[in-house]
């Protein structure tokens, strides 16, 4: 990018060239091409001037096709770099040429004695010397720019150059106003020498140097400028008396030394203008304007922000570009990963209001432009903090189960009356019969009282509410009794201590049950239709709409409808007065009677309490009070005991009195087991502390046993249920054990003040609390219905707390709880401040600049619109409020690139999977299966469950005792694993050879030397480092430079989680301690040491060969199944590197490393600091100083694990000033650690075992050329200039090698070096790229050797053997060599070698001077090694696998170094146990070991390979790692322990548990169909867990019976698979089906066990596989119909059918169960019983919730009476009025009904309510009648005789055909009472008129004017109906 007056400039400047003396007259516009000279006509000067304007024009024609005006052509390039500075006295000013000629030579101090030497690289000799003279009122110096060669700063005054030949110049520092003499230079530009397109002309600019600077209080600022730094591009025209070369050197000629032609040049001169304005803004501008400038850097308080780096290419670029998007658009190619972090992980500082998100170095093509970044880029994530009020949101109640009854006893007791409002825990009574046939009573189970409400379909009821309902072991069937069908139940306050509330079993029920209980109690009939709402409720619900609930105060709305209980006594007059307290805020009674009970003593002498009619009492109601007048005449109700269930309303209060309050206090409780327990601790003040009771426990800080902490031997369970704060408890995870089982615990908890109104709790209840002050520190509630996490800042809490020191009862504080209810017509609501999510984007612009684009937040958060043209790397969808980093998600946009390869897999997988939808299909496969085997039963749609087995997506990953893993490549299911991974020793063994290098080591077949290049004829020289630069980037070798295997003691970073695949990563939980497998998310993922690690290979989709075989004769059905885990597959983030692909959605950290360092060629004596990944590590504080060779060796430098994400981690050694920060190094080295499983070693022309060793620009610079993107705001690396371009020589390797060759040495001549103190001599051999050039940053590895000037012999050759072989693949390679000492020199030739090419010397201007026949004297030696015999390396675990490991592996992987070598395999023996067993499998792949099973750990691995002459394979040490993968199961099931409710207790090893399956409608019974491999000592046991007579938190688990396999058959990988099938078995039916014992249910969970009798880990050798790998995994919810069900489901109760049969109208029908006949019969009373098909109950209900329509008889409804009936349909209106009255009424209602209008109106629609009846079958007396026939009337005679006078024709022709006449005299019309069988119609005066006596009519048109239509006659009332059949009508029951 350039700015300045070049942009689209003409290459012809008229004002130079059209002016005298050159009268160039050039004009574009003319069109001429050519100028055509004609003999005999002088020679025009300004003739030839033109023809140099036409071509060049031409010439800019072209070139601004090609590049953008401004550009950089070649050379050129622009660096910046810091340094130092000192001002130059001006007293004592140097002349221009002396302070120019300082550039590049070195100085000291002479004034101070020392040994520290600089190098100047730039001054400025002019005091001023630029544009910006303004302002520099104080500064008037020289500067001299420098550089640090050694150690140390100046401190002396005086400066004298050094060291070389050169006349000494000295000068002084000084300033004469004051400006700082000596200082940091941070940033200075240097242009090398180079070509820029400008104004048309390829200019040539020189190499320039220029220190940027900010003008500060007078003087020029040289630290943290801010400028632009560019050309001048001044025109210039030369004569001859300014260049003399200018003039005729003719010699000899009369032309000799004349004055030739003037030359024009235009010469870019690096200058610097002011910025106006700050930053990128649009303001920002350069002071002076632009005219005749092109900015190449713009610096901004030191940050360099925009910099021209490359070639801007002009049209054809961008042609390309656009080539490249129109086909393939944006895309990436090697992917960017992004995990996100803490402020503080990331930018080392804290900010509670933002991440760091840091971006992985990778390369994109956007807007067909290349990117690609070479580190990690960091961004700022603004947490999601934006909020919005949302108002009067509708907060849904539901109630829970209640009890409808009037069968119940409340005595007047103060025990009773409390026990009732304080919400006493009842024990449940039922009646059982033993197996003699002896029946008793006994406590079936215990549950809460919560409230009563008038029943709504039946007044003289009531509705008991209970909640926390917990059902006892039934100890005949093991499993918890089933409320629903235990008959006849008490719930009764007969718990009379705490320990049978603990143990209620153990209470013996006595008394008579039905009328004479002294105890509070009501009855029920289990199963009867009188306990309703099956499911427990709840007391805490979420604010509909809140994501994260900022406040709900001042005058934000809260209402609730509320029931609240009261007791007391009446007065005197028999008047109930409730009084709520003053103090409460917005609350007041709600004068509704459909809501209130009441329930009072009538007299002295009664014992109980009656229930008194509402609408007998005169209620007054007040805002705090309210008045029940229930008094009589007599002395009944007054002064007695009553109980009042009344509604009250809580609405907003601003000082927040209507809520309870919270307040965290710390506790010490003491705490002993549970009696008859010694792991289960209840905190309820009875077992330890007899204290307070511990509830509503927010966190336990510590548990101690002796003074030994002992917190994580126990699962804490906090007491929150959904519908009560119940006592905290302690589980002692199994496995553990304690030296005593009295627990001393420190522990916080809520109390909770009511406020005297027993309201709920909100987000301000906790507003008092500070250590809850924010969000994030909300108390959390686990619902164990649905398993998600409900803040309490976003829940309305109504929940009471279990109050120990009272019978267990409920506690709200002075008054009773209260519990909301639903009112229609005026809802809940509640307005309250939430914190909003919001969506951000990552994108890559069309500007090649990453940005992060902030999205809106809102509701329903959309992300930010994306241009285009940018590429959207990532979403990032944060949480509202967004805690931490793990509140983000991140949304992987998948747009990597497909090469044609790719394009094939992906055209073979969609072929494969066009028809097929992989889990709909699993589905119905699963659903036809079990239909197939339970023979007339149902499926219930919402009850199948399928798990694809691509992840733990549809497992319940919040159990620790879920242990098992899953493969998503194959989609199976494993057991749980560990994998132990150990470092080797290696040693030679057989046939090979071992190089100790300072990169680890390396062995090879053993190898003899051989020449391979012999250039040995000296002839002249040349310096490696002719300009003496000084760049201190020296190289860094570590051992081991790779990390094999990641660490499994922290959780790893997940950064996609597409479908849930990842779930287990995410929840990273670990099998409980003693329970080997999972740990941490680790042994979740089958293989995920390939899959995440090492690489998976690609398999291809199973199946398509089948389809293509024609000698094929197996149908595969399932064929697209790898497809679609391969499209599933596709939305991870992937690297693909070979053949093999890499899963980066899951990063895992490092494990712990020791390291080895050793630096070379640094600044001699400097102190370094070492880096990894950017943190200070090793010797923090004293560094470590560079030995007089500039050499660094660190041993044993610990990297902690844990700290760092796995990946390529850079690490440094540094002299930098400033925390690393490289920008103002002197001295560094860096090198990359892999941390990784995978790595690319074939790559830009290098082919290695290795990475490449990548080299920086220069010392002090992060870039690397190729490596970053350019011309871009923001993130760019700082570059140097002079930093060190080697002498390169390149050479071949031939392909007559075929496989490469494996380097020794190479051998170089010396003629001369520097003296003794001297920097050393580098030599590289580097790779070329594509234009055939040395690469500047890569170093093929191992091919690095640095010699000290004292192991150099001049006039000899020098041997620079490398330490171990460098392989190179067939190509061209260059020989480097660097120096920062201009002493040395190197003997050259022009004898030609063919495998010698072009000789590239430095010209250190950013430019090589290409030498191609001169070559370097030379010698390079290779190796050849022995490929007679296999060669054997042996490699022993560095330590042994220790006894947890287990005995009986399951499999093994070695990795190693990629073989370059691809015609010879590398193969590994295992030897298990010392060598008693063995084991062959290649290596870099995984070894199955369960086959043929053997016992042992590995303890040696021999690898074995075989060499060609040329190449051998590597065993790269470094890269070694033997993996130890073991499986888990247990070798029994102790059933008992599984089938508990809290199965913690349960030792088994792999278990597998769903998600919870909810079903729409009820089932009983599930079939579960496990497919897989099954061993005969591997079989799988299944539970499962249902909500059939308890919360399925609470319920205990069923074990499902093995029905059967089916044949075994091979799966698309030829494992012998079956399919299982289990279901629970218990009976069989009228017809022979399998019954269930589950009762039925709306949830279901399960659970699947995987034993292993062969015992894992004991040594049992086993043929074949002998574990279980499940293939498919699905259930079917069933629900066989009864014979009611079936009828029911075919009509409904209600439903009335004609019936042919003959009825028994005194009873039922005869013969035909369910359904009565239609004879109005009165239904009465009845329990309900779902078993008898022929009971009246649903009937009777469903015709009392319609209010008796067919009448009703004592309340008792009639069923109806159709006998001699015929249906009809009921229509809305109620009169009479509302009936058709014409044949045009029902006309026009049967348009409106066609029309789809309103038919609905009152002018057509009869009253037809239900129940009513109406019509007769009679013909009811009438007439026919003639309409007039004149206006004046109608006469009408009726004809008695045989003999009817004829009418006569009216005067005027008809109105209608309806026949009513218009005529001037009105004429009857007679007719006999004779049969008329037609219509006489007339058409005209003469028409025939009707004919009298008995003569038909028939129907006769005639072509008059009158018009004959109605006819007259009289009809006797007679039956007339339709035909018909007489059956029975029949009423479904």
């Amino acid at each position: 990018m350039t700015i300045g007056e070049n942009t689209d400039v003409s290459a012809f400047n008229e004002d130079t060239m059209s002016r005298a003396p050159y009268y160039d007259d050039y004009t574009p516009d003319k069109k001429f091409l050519k100028v055509l000279f004609k003999p005999g006509q002088n020679v025009q000067a300004r003739e030839l001037s033109q023809v140099q304007s036409i071509l060049q024009n031409q010439i800019q024609r072209f070139g601004s096709h090609i590049f953008a005006n401004g550009s950089l052509v070649s050379g050129g390039e622009v660096t910046v770099s810091s340094g130092f500075y000192a001002r130059v006295n001006p007293d004592n000013t140097l002349t221009d040429a002396d302070i120019n000629s300082l550039v590049g030579r070195k100085i000291t101090t002479t004034d101070v004695t020392g040994d520290t030497i600089a190098t100047v690289v730039a001054v400025l000799p002019s005091p001023v010397g630029t544009a910006d003279e303004t302002g520099l009122t104080l500064d008037n110096e020289q500067v001299v720019f420098f550089d640090y060669n050694t150690s140390g700063v100046f401190t002396g005054s005086v400066f004298s150059t050094t060291a070389d030949s050169e006349p000494s110049i000295t000068f002084d520092s000084g300033s004469q106003f004051g400006a700082p003499v000596t200082g940091i230079a941070s940033t200075i530009v240097s242009v090398e020498k180079g070509l820029y397109y400008l104004s048309g002309h390829f200019c040539l600019n020189d190499q320039q140097s220029l220190p940027a600077y900010s003008i500060t209080g007078g003087y020029r600022e040289f630290n943290n400028p801010s400028a632009s730094v560019g050309f001048d591009v001044l025109r210039t025209v030369v004569d001859s008396e300014e260049d003399s070369s200018l003039t005729d050197p003719a010699s000899g000629f009369n032309n000799f030394n004349a004055p030739g032609a003037d030359r024009f040049k235009i010469e870019p001169t690096l200058t610097q203008r002011t910025l106006t304005g700050t930053g990128d803004s649009p303001s920002l501008g350069i002071s002076g304007g632009t005219q005749g400038y092109v900015e190449l850097v713009r610096i901004d308080t030191g940050t360099v922000s925009r910099k021209i780096k490359y070639a801007e290419y002009g049209d054809l670029l961008k042609t390309l570009a656009r080539r490249t998007f129109d086909e393939s658009g944006n895309y990436t190619v090697t992917p960017f990963t992004l995990t996100v972090d803490d402020h503080n992980t990331v930018y080392g500082s804290v900010d509670n209001t933002k991440l760091g998100a840091v971006l992985s170095p990778g390369k994109a093509y956007v807007s067909g432009y290349e990117f690609e970044t070479s580190g990690p880029t960091k961004f700022l994530l603004d947490k999601a903090r934006d909020s919005v009020q949302l108002d009067d949101q509708i907060l849904e109640t539901p109630e829970g189960l209640f009890v409808t009854t009037d069968n119940f006893n409340l005595p007047d007791s103060g025990t009773a009356t409390t026990s009732v409002v304080s919400g006493a825990k009842l024990a449940i009574v039922a009646e059982l019969t033993d197996g003699e046939g002896n029946s008793s009573n006994a406590v079936v189970g215990t549950c809460q009282f919560k409230t009563f409400r008038p029943d709504p379909v039946n007044s003289s009821k009531l509705q008991f509410h209970i909640q926390y309902i917990q059902m006892l072991i039934n100890p005949t069937t093991g499993r918890p009794f089933n409320l629903f069908n235990l008959g006849s139940l008490t719930f009764t306050d007969i718990l009379t201590n705490q320990g049978a509330a603990e143990n209620p079993a153990g209470v013996t029920p006595s008394g008579d049950f039905d009328t004479t209980s002294s105890v509070f109690r009501f009855k029920a009939q289990s199963g009867g239709g009188e306990i309703r709402n099956l499911t427990s409720g709840r007391n805490v619900y979420r604010i509909p709409g809140t994501f994260a609930t900022k406040e709900i105060k001042d005058n934000l709305r809260m209402q609730f409808n509320t029931i609240k209980m009261f007791t007391g006594t009446t007065d005197a007059n028999g008047v109930i007065k409730v009084d709520l307290p003053t103090n409460t805020g917005n609350v007041n009674f709600i004068n509704s009677t459909s809501e209130m009970v009441i329930l009072c003593k009538k007299s002295v002498s009664d014992t109980f309490l009656t229930r008194v009619d509402v609408s007998e009492a005169t209620i007054s109601v007040g805002a705090k009070t309210i008045e029940l007048d229930i008094g009589t005449s007599t002395d009944d109700f007054k002064a007695q005991t009553f109980i009042v269930s009344l509604p009250v309303k809580y609405n907003d209060d601003p000082n927040n009195r209507t809520i309870r309050t919270a307040s965290l206090v710390t506790q010490t409780y003491t705490a002993t087991p549970v009696p008859g327990t010694t792991d289960e601790y209840i905190l309820d003040s009875r077992n330890g502390d007899t204290g307070t009771a511990v509830t509503a426990l927010y966190d336990i800080t510590s548990i101690t046993v002796n003074g030994v902490d002992v917190t994580e031997k126990f699962i804490v369970d906090d007491g929150q249920r959904i519908d009560i704060y119940d006592y905290a408890r302690l589980q002692l995870r199994s496995g553990e054990s304690l030296d005593s089982t009295t627990l001393n615990i420190n522990l916080r908890r809520f109390i909770f003040a009511s406020n005297d109104v027993a309201a709920p709790l909100t987000r301000e209840s906790y507003a008092n609390v500070v250590e809850l002050e924010t969000y994030d520190k909300s108390p959390i509630f686990q619902d164990p219905d649905t398993g998600d996490r409900l803040a309490l800042y976003d829940a309305i809490d109504f929940r009471p707390v279990r109050d120990s020191s009272n019978l267990d009862r409920t506690n709200y504080g002075t008054f009773a709880a209260s519990y909301p209810f639903d009112v229609p017509s005026d809802r809940s609501k509640v307005s309250f401040v939430t914190y909003l999510p919001r969506t951000d984007s990552l994108v890559l612009g069309d500007d090649r600049v990453l940005r992060l684009q902030k999205g809106i937040a809102g509701t329903d958060p959309q992300p930010p619109t994306v241009n285009d043209t940018d590429l959207e790397l990532y979403q990032l969808i944060l949480d509202a409020y967004t805690s931490n980093e793990d509140n983000v998600k991140v949304k992987y946009i998948n747009t990597q690139r497909f090469t044609m390869e790719d394009i094939g897999d992906l055209e073979e997988a969609t072929f494969a999977d066009q028809n097929f939808i992989y889990r709909q299909s699993l589905q119905a496969q699963a659903v036809a299966a079990a239909l197939g085997l339970f023979p007339g039963s149902e499926s219930v749609d919402t009850g199948v469950f399928v798990d694809d087995l691509r992840g733990h997506g549809f497992a319940d990953v919040t159990k620790n005792q879920h242990n098992i893993s899953i493969d998503p490549v194959d989609t199976s299911m494993r057991l749980p694993f560990q994998t132990f991974s150990r470092g080797v020793t290696a040693s030679t063994s057989i046939n090979a050879q071992k190089f100790e290098t300072a990169y680890g080591n390396i062995f090879t077949a053993v190898s003899a030397i051989s020449e391979y290049i012999v250039n040995n004829t000296t002839g002249a020289t040349l310096q490696p480092n002719p300009f003496g630069v000084v760049d201190h980037l020296g190289s860094l070798k570590l051992s081991p430079a790779f990390d094999r295997y990641w660490s499994e003691t922290r959780a790893p970073k997940v950064l996609v989680n597409a479908a849930g695949e990842n779930n287990a990563w995410i929840k990273a939980t670990s099998a409980p301690t003693g329970i080997p497998g999972k740990r941490n998310g680790f042994g979740t993922q089958w293989k995920d040491w390939e899959s995440l690690w090492f690489g998976r290979a690609q398999t291809p989709n199973v199946g398509l060969e089948e389809l293509t075989d024609p000698d094929n004769t197996t149908y595969f059905g399932n064929v697209s199944r790898s497809a679609f885990v391969q499209r599933a597959l596709s939305q991870k983030i992937t690297r693909k590197i070979g053949n093999k692909v890499i899963d980066l959605s899951v990063v895992p950290y490092m494990d712990s490393n020791t390291i080895n360092f050793k630096g070379e060629a640094l600044k001699p004596g400097s102190t370094h600091y070492l880096y990894f990944d950017g943190e200070l590590v090793g010797a923090t504080t004293d560094g470590y100083v560079a030995s007089a060779t500039g050499c660094i060796n660190l041993e044993s430098v610990i990297i902690p694990a844990d700290v760092y994400l796995t990946g390529e981690k850079i690490v440094r050694l540094s002299d930098g000033l400033t925390n690393g920060d490289i920008t103002t190094a002197t001295s560094s080295a860096d090198a990359s650690f892999y941390a990784l499983g995978n790595y690319e070693t074939i790559r830009d022309g290098m082919d290695s075992i290795r990475p490449p060793i990548k080299r920086r620009d220069a010392v002090n610079t992060e870039s690397f050329l190729g490596a970053e993107y350019l011309d871009s705001l923001g993130g760019l690396g700082i570059n140097v200039f002079n930093s060190l371009d080697p002498l390169s020589q390149v050479f071949t390797v031939d392909t007559s090698k075929n496989n490469g060759i494996c380097l020794d040495s190479v051998s170089l001549r010396f003629e001369s070096k520097p003296d003794s103190v001297s920097p050393p001599v580098t030599v590289q051999i580097r790779p070329l790229d594509g234009n055939g050039n040395p690469r500047r940053n890569f170093v093929m590895p191992f091919a690095e050797r640095t010699i000290q000037q004292a192991d150099i012999t001049v006039g000899q050759f020098t041997d620079f053997t490398f330490e171990a072989p460098v392989y190179l693949s067939p190509g061209q390679y260059a020989i480097c060599v660097l120096t920062t000492d201009s002493g040395y020199s190197l003997a050259t030739n022009t004898v030609e070698k063919p495998q010698l090419g072009p000789l590239y010397v430095s010209r250190n201007d950013g430019t090589r001077t290409v030498l191609e026949d001169t070559y370097l004297c030379c010698k390079v030696t290779r190796h050849v090694f022995n490929a007679e015999q296999t060669s054997r390396v042996t490699c022993v675990p560095n330590s042994a696998f220790d006894d947890l490991v287990g005995n009986s592996p399951s499999a093994f992987y070695f990795a190693t170094a990629r073989n370059i070598l691809s015609q010879a395999d590398i193969t590994a023996t295992f030897s298990q146990d010392n060598g008693a067993n063995q084991l062959v499998g290649p290596v870099n792949a995984t070894v199955n070991a369960t086959k043929a099973r053997k016992s042992g750990n590995p303890t040696q691995i021999d690898l074995d390979f075989l060499a060609v002459a040329d190449i051998s394979p590597f065993i790269d040490e470094a890269q070694c790692k033997i993996l130890n993968i073991n499986q888990f199961a247990s070798s029994t099931i102790d059933e008992n322990s599984e089938l508990e409710a809290n199965d913690q207790k349960s030792s088994s090893i792999a278990k597998y548990y769903s998600k919870i399956v909810k079903l729409e409608t009820r089932a009983d019974n599930v079939n579960v169909r496990l497919s897989g491999v099954f061993p005969s000592g591997a079989q799988p046991q299944v539970y499962i867990k249902t909500n059939s007579s308890s919360p399925l938190v609470e319920a205990p688990y069923s074990r499902l019976e093995f029905t059967g396999d089916s044949d075994p058959f091979s799966d698309p990988t030829s494992r012998p698979v079956v399919v299982k099938n289990f279901a629970s078995i218990g009976g069989q039916d009228d017809e022979g089906n399998p019954t269930s014992t589950l009762g039925t249910f709306s949830e279901y969970q399960l659970k699947i066990c995987f034993p292993n009798t062969f015992g894992l880990g004991a040594g049992t050798v086993v043929q074949n596989q002998d574990l279980a790998i499940i293939t498919g995994l699905n259930a079917v919810a069933l629900g066989k119909k009864t014979s009611g069900e079936f009828f029911e489901s075919i009509n409904p109760t209600g439903v009335i059918l004609p019936y042919a049969g003959n009825l028994q109208f005194s009873g039922v029908l005869g013969g035909l169960v369910g359904f009565l006949p239609c004879d109005g019969r009165v239904l009465e009373e009845v329990e309900d019983d779902p078993e008898n098909i022929n009971n009246t109950f649903a009937l009777r209900q469903l015709l009392l919730s319609s209010g008796s329509p067919y009448g009703s008889v004592s309340g008792s409804p009639r069923i109806p009476d159709m006998r001699g009936l015929v249906p009809m349909g009921a229509s809305r209106f109620t009169t009479s009025s509302q009936e058709p009255n014409s044949v045009q009424d029902v006309s026009d209602l049967q348009q409106k009904r066609s029309s789809g209008t309103d038919a609905n109106e009152p002018s057509v629609y009869n009253a037809r309510a239900i129940g009513s009846v109406g019509g007769s079958q009679l013909l009811q007396a009438h007439d026919h009648r003639n309409p007039r026939l004149t206006g004046g009337g109608l006469g009408r005679l009726r004809a008695n005789n045989e003999e009817a006078t004829p009418g006569v024709d009216g005067d005027q022709a008809g109105a209608d055909s309806g026949g009513e006449g218009s005529g001037e005299e009105d004429r009857p019309f007679l007719f006999s009472n004779s049969t008329i069988s037609g219509l006489l119609t007339g058409g005209g005066a003469n028409a025939v008129r009707g004919l009298n006596g008995s003569k038909e009519v028939s129907e006769t048109r005639g072509v008059g004017n009158s018009n004959f239509g109605r006819f007259v006659e009289y009809h006797d009332e007679q039956e007339q109906v339709t035909p018909h059949l007489v059956c029975s009508y029949i009423i479904k029951l």
